[in-house]
């Protein structure tokens, strides 16, 4: 789940070539997951556990563009001030410097 969110992330973020890479990085995932439920646990039907497993990166990804919205809202208004030992970390998170 953490590897296709971040595949999923990056790809979104760059575009263009590392696209194309992470997206052939999602199908690996995919096909691997496919053959794990099929092969290893005999479960030809595995799509509501797959839903469930989807529904959860969904739910995470939601997470994020709200609190970067806030984030955003909070920076225009200068309601607080951090500062980052790394902030290069904290680029996507609408707390950058």
């Amino acid at each position: 789940m953490l590897a296709q969110l971040c595949f999923q992330y990056a790809a979104n973020r760059f575009g263009g070539e590392i696209s194309k890479t992470m997206e052939g990085f999602i199908e690996i995932l995919s096909n691997d997951l496919h053959d794990y439920y099929v092969n290893e646990r005999n479960m030809s039907r595995y799509s509501g556990r797959l839903g469930k497993l989807l529904k959860i990166n969904k739910e995470i990804l939601e997470n994020v563009r709200m609190y970067r919205s806030r984030g955003e809202v909070a920076r225009v208004f200068d309601v607080f001030n951090l500062e980052f030992s790394h902030p290069e970390m904290f680029k996507d998170t609408g707390y950058q410097v």
